[in-house]
């Protein structure tokens, strides 16, 4: 009798226990990906450079993978201006150098969805780190219109614990304000 009692407390301990670690390590990943989103906004704010030339710097995005999905990225910064007929517009992020790190996440943690869906660039372009979102499609990178009918001018992306739902989270990011936050989904 006292044995079972013994293993029904250790079994539910043991399961509180594992159900805490892996909250846990999905609320510390997505507070992971939001510092480093701030991070690149600031270095870009900042002025950072790289060999003496402006970069674009940010985060990409890359849904359904098992372990992971989001990469720091540094691409040029094309000074190159040219006139729309009103005012004089610089190139932008050159996303054809684009160069990338992975953040690290932890094991079993992963990209699972975006909204809207798909893989995407979230930069910030010098010198007051503007948000530009560039779309990865069948080997080509075009940039989303944040006004655009896909697009609200908020982008979401859904960190997961393993295969099950229980460990979710969901980051939002508002590319007006240029501020995210992470809540329980």
């Amino acid at each position: 009798m006292v044995m079972t009692i013994v293993a029904v407390l250790s079994l539910s301990s043991i399961a509180a226990y594992t159900s805490y670690r892996k909250s846990s390590l999905v609320d510390l990943a997505a507070d992971n990906v939001v510092s480093t989103l701030y991070k690149m906004r600031d270095e870009v704010a900042l002025g950072k450079l790289r060999d003496g030339e402006d970069v674009c710097f940010g985060l990409y995005f890359e849904e359904n993978v098992d372990e992971g999905g989001v990469s720091i990225v540094s691409s040029p910064f094309g000074t190159k201006k040219s006139f729309d007929g009103t005012s004089w517009i610089a190139a932008g992020c050159d996303m054809t150098g684009v160069e990338l790190s992975s953040v690290e996440l932890e094991d079993l943690v992963s990209v699972r969805e975006t909204e809207p869906s798909g893989n995407y660039y979230i930069m910030f372009e010098p010198p007051y780190a503007e948000v530009k979102v560039f779309e990865w499609v069948n080997g080509e990178v075009d940039e989303v219109s944040v006004d655009g009918e896909k697009y609200d001018g908020k982008f979401v992306v859904f960190l997961q614990y393993g295969e099950g739902d229980s460990y979710k989270r969901k980051i939002s990011i508002d590319i007006n304000s240029k501020l995210a936050n992470v809540e329980a989904y």
